[in-house]
């Protein structure tokens, strides 16, 4: 199996891998995995519209900053990449 996820929070490897992971440890033991890949997804207006409601704060300013740089995800270059890990995976 090759597994392929987005995210709307993230563009951190660690992050990726880490629920990449937890996806892994609910497989089956007789489910094999060949490869994985992760890229960051736009989010519904209603998330944008939660942080919003946040008190100013650098973090509100960060996730307001994450959101609008998910919107044109997953892009060309994610589903370039995309296509080399599962290229490489086989």
């Amino acid at each position: 199996m090759f597994l392929f996820g987005t995210a709307g929070f993230g563009g951190a490897p660690a992050y990726f891998e880490q629920i990449l992971g937890r996806v892994k440890a609910n497989l089956g033991s007789e489910v094999a995995v060949i490869g994985s890949f992760m890229c960051q997804e736009k989010m519904p207006m209603s998330v944008r519209e939660r942080y919003m409601q946040m008190e100013e704060s650098p973090r509100r300013s960060a996730m307001l900053a994450n959101f609008d740089a998910a919107l044109s995800h997953p892009d060309a270059e994610d589903l370039s990449r995309l296509k080399a890990a599962v290229a490489e995976a086989m």
